[in-house]
């Protein structure tokens, strides 16, 4: 185990929401797990309603893996039984199973499954398949923000290529100077702007101002290396911007991050970004990671060895470590052990300490938390009870890497 000391100073930014508002215009919730057998004890009912029972408390609980086994075990009794199918579905997701999403929801109707379908196949690059399954239930309830930005997305790049790598086997790009979070300066089809670099964001966004509507970019180029034929979002950064505090053109999202194997270099503010992989074991300690709905880099953690859950990756919140609600009762705070935080966007936002923050071989200690940042939609939107946040107040005194094969944070 792996036990870092980190400083994080009492006079860091305080906004809420940032980087969940990227990410929360284009989500449906889902959750995720690592692959488990489908084994259920012998003294557990076998019957399919029960397993579809169990399978769903599991996942309201946050406990995945049993989420995982309940619903494999039920569809191995019935295939077609839609409660399971959704439970494995959102699992697959999570765990960049979008192949196994695909197969649980071959025969899916329900417009919520075929959503999800649409999502692993979208995911997949398979985007003639995505629009024909988001147009199948377009206008359908339940209303679903994601499905309704991707469809024109899906439509415009069905068909082509996407996500075509060239140049350097690897390139840097220094972070904007003066900004808390990280900021890179890229060129989007001939035009230099600069990019948010936003672990909460699924898909790469444009600023209205670059781009009039969402569909495919033709080439992003990032330092040394490009890439034709990028799905982009577009929407208004303007108010982003003025929280970041320079003008943003663009935010890279987990789309490119990942694929681009993508190091947020905290310590000498850069990004590393890689066409090309070393296939040797990476450096640092390992955090296995998840994306709930799909959409949400998220990784476990225990904190004051008290209570653990899954706490959402955002590089782009301007925060060190937020808490929700029910963390903070479990941490057993006190009036005493919290003060309030000058310029804070509400009340409801405190500050406190946390001794420890242990998520896998890494253990960080003594970190300031805030309460009251959460959003309250985000559990929901994840479709698992959520901790917290780890924002870039935190990652920025770090060097972290993405790494896409082994779906692990890795830490130095």
């Amino acid at each position: 185990m792996r036990s870092t000391q980190l400083t994080i100073g009492p006079g860091f930014p305080c906004l809420s929401g940032l980087g969940f508002a990227l990410g929360l215009a284009m989500t449906s919730t889902a959750c995720g797990a690592s692959a488990a057998s489908g084994v259920v004890s012998p003294a557990e009912p076998e019957d399919i309603a029960s397993l579809s029972s169990r399978a769903r408390a599991a996942l309201e609980g946050g406990d995945l893996e049993a989420a995982w086994r309940a619903s494999s075990r039920a569809l191995d009794l019935s295939a077609d039984d839609a409660s399971a199918q959704d439970v494995a579905a959102r699992v697959a997701l999570a765990r960049g199973d979008d192949e196994g999403a695909v197969r649980v929801l071959r025969r899916a109707t329900a417009p919520v499954l075929v959503r999800l379908r649409a999502r692993a196949r979208f995911r997949r690059g398979e985007l003639a398949a995505a629009a024909e399954d988001l147009a199948s239930v377009e206008d359908r309830d339940p209303v679903d923000g994601w499905a309704v930005a991707v469809l024109p997305i899906a439509r415009a790049g069905s068909g082509m290529e996407l996500y075509r790598l060239e140049g350097a086997g690897e390139t840097v790009l220094p972070f904007v100077p003066d900004v808390p979070v990280p900021v890179v300066a890229i060129v989007i089809d001939g035009r230099t702007v600069n990019a948010l670099v936003a672990t909460s964001a699924d898909l790469t966004i444009l600023d209205d101002g670059v781009r009039e509507s969402s569909g495919i970019a033709d080439r992003l180029e990032l330092g040394g290396v490009s890439v034709q034929r990028v799905p982009v979002l577009v929407r208004d950064l303007d108010e982003v911007s003025s929280q970041v505090g320079v003008p943003l053109g663009a935010v890279l999202g987990i789309d490119l991050l990942l694929r681009l194997g993508a190091t947020l270099d905290g310590r000498e503010r850069r990004l590393v970004l890689r066409r090309e992989r070393d296939d040797g074991p990476m450096a640092g300690a390992a955090i296995p990671f998840v994306t709930l709905g799909g959409t949400f880099l998220a990784v476990r953690a225990e904190v004051d060895g008290r209570t653990s859950g899954w706490l959402t990756v955002d590089s782009a919140g301007l925060f060190p470590v937020a808490v929700s609600d029910v963390t903070t009762a479990h941490l057993r705070w006190t009036a005493d052990d919290v003060t309030t935080v000058p310029g804070a966007p509400s009340g409801r936002v405190m500050l406190g300490r946390i001794r420890s923050l242990r998520m896998a071989e890494v253990e960080l200690a003594d970190l300031p938390a805030l309460t009251g940042l959460v959003p309250a939609e985000l559990p929901d939107l994840a479709g698992v009870p959520v901790a917290g946040m780890l924002g870039s107040a935190l990652w920025m005194q770090l060097r972290i890497t993405l790494d896409p094969r082994d779906r692990s944070i890795h830490v130095e």
